[in-house]
């Protein structure tokens, strides 16, 4: 279905149908889903108190997502569009990010009736639901990013982040690759990700027959029509991209994409493979580069399967 395996717009460009393509762009860099622990210090009262909220919680590419697509809905009509009828997608890391949006939509939303009509999602359909920010992991990766710019660790969170966005926007994004957790993820904020999100979209088994059809009964109910897709080259990309050489490389790197309880269930699953890694790609824990570009590098020449998912 796809022409260029990277253009998921190809099903779009290639149509007699007239259409109207909007395609928003990330503009708040590693703050789009950077997530900032909250300072135990920085209390309103006694000690006893809790602390104030974090002050950088996550998500915020999310928002910026849905202010895109509200002024799309308030605006496409100046340019001869239907604003009753958006499609939203994305390819990858855009199709993890349209899922989010979808739910918001069909949940949290204050406007009367939603504003998706379709969804397409290329290689990425969320299956999990995201760490909270008291997440260690969340907080590592802030770490790591203050660590990298040298900010003192005795300073409190929101200096930290007074500091970083002082920060030239090519210097953070250059600071990425050289993280252990490199990629910056949703969190469950309960504010635009609630706590459910999981079990409204793939409720447990014990479930009761109403809530075990809430998302689908309402997607039904607002006729939304939803189209999942994959591309032909992303398992290869992720073969060769961050690849891990080590057990502890493969942790690493599932770590960056799943919470530690799914990335250890999974691994419950794998065993080391017998033969040693080969003698010029040494196991290491140190952080990996995305210049990775050796077949020998794949997960499977480690890892062997113990038995099925």
């Amino acid at each position: 279905m796809q022409n260029n395996a990277n253009e998921p717009f190809d099903l779009l460009l290639h149509t007699s149908h007239p259409r109207i393509i909007v395609s928003p762009t990330y503009r708040l860099n590693i703050f789009g889903f950077l997530c900032a622990p909250s300072d135990p210090s920085n209390s309103p009262g006694p000690a006893s108190s809790p602390p104030l909220p974090s002050p950088c919680s996550g998500n915020f590419g999310f928002w910026d997502q849905r202010l895109a697509l509200e002024w799309t809905h308030a605006n496409i009509s100046f340019f001869s569009g239907n604003p009753n009828n958006i499609t939203v997608g994305g390819l990858s890391a855009g199709a993890h990010s349209a899922m989010f949006q979808l739910h918001y939509d069909t949940y949290s939303a204050t406007q009367s009736s939603p504003l998706i009509r379709r969804l397409y999602l290329w290689s990425n359909v969320v299956g999990i639901q995201p760490n909270p920010p008291t997440s260690p992991a969340i907080h590592s990766q802030f770490n790591q990013v203050t660590s990298h710019f040298n900010i003192p660790a005795s300073l409190p969170t929101g200096e930290k982040l007074a500091i970083l966005r002082t920060m030239p926007a090519h210097d953070l994004v250059a600071a990425i690759p050289h993280l252990a957790l490199h990629t910056f993820r949703a969190v469950t904020d309960n504010e635009f990700i609630p706590s459910d999100f999981l079990s409204s979209i793939y409720p447990h088994p014990d479930a009761s027959a109403s809530a075990s059809a809430t998302f689908s009964s309402r997607l039904k109910t607002n006729r939304v029509k939803i189209l999942l897709g994959e591309v032909k080259d992303e398992a290869r990309l992720y073969r060769l991209v961050n690849a891990p050489r080590s057990h502890a490389e493969l942790k690493l790197e599932l770590s960056n994409y799943y919470p530690s309880r799914v990335v250890d269930a999974l691994l419950n699953h794998y065993r080391l493979h017998p033969s040693p890694p080969p003698a010029n790609h040494p196991p290491t824990t140190s952080p990996i580069h995305p210049t990775a570009t050796s077949h020998q590098h794949h997960p499977h020449h480690f890892l062997r399967r113990r038995r099925k998912l």
